[in-house]
């Protein structure tokens, strides 16, 4: 009796170990269309996976550009060795270009200008070629 009843339970077990779970169609669709969302947004002009780096500011001013004696180092073969500074004073960021440096806020060339942070809805959004960047505050730290 115990003998067939251990082969019934071990026969069981198999059948119900072999058979594959079928998953609800609109489930399925649904973690597709997020998926393909999120890859959307990653890819995005402002995505995570344009992200060239986020670089803390200090207090007074910090050069920028691809060159290695810039305060901020961005290293993109787009970018100029050389394209200007942020004056950061207080809880206010000013960007300078240097002469000769085409930066641009839409389609308007900007020499300098007071930075509107991320935290706001009107975020300034300068680009040199294909590169952007903006200015975000996170807590005391601004960047």
């Amino acid at each position: 009796m115990l003998k067939s009843f251990l082969i019934y339970s071990v026969l069981i077990f198999t059948i119900a170990c072999t058979q594959k779970p079928t998953a609800d169609p609109n489930y399925i669709k649904e973690i597709n269309e997020w998926d393909a969302k999120r890859v959307n947004r990653l890819k995005a002009d402002d995505g995570w996976l344009n992200l060239v780096g986020r670089f803390w500011l200090k207090q007074g001013e910090s050069t920028f550009g691809s060159a290695k004696d810039n305060d901020i180092v961005v290293e993109s073969s787009k970018l100029p060795e050389h394209i200007g500074s942020f004056i950061f004073k207080d809880s206010v960021v000013t960007f300078r270009a240097l002469d000769g440096v085409n930066v641009m806020l839409g389609d308007m060339s900007v020499k300098e200008i007071v930075l509107v942070d991320d935290q706001k809805n009107d975020v300034t959004v300068l680009q040199i070629g294909s590169v952007k960047f903006n200015l975000i505050v996170r807590d005391t730290l601004y960047g």
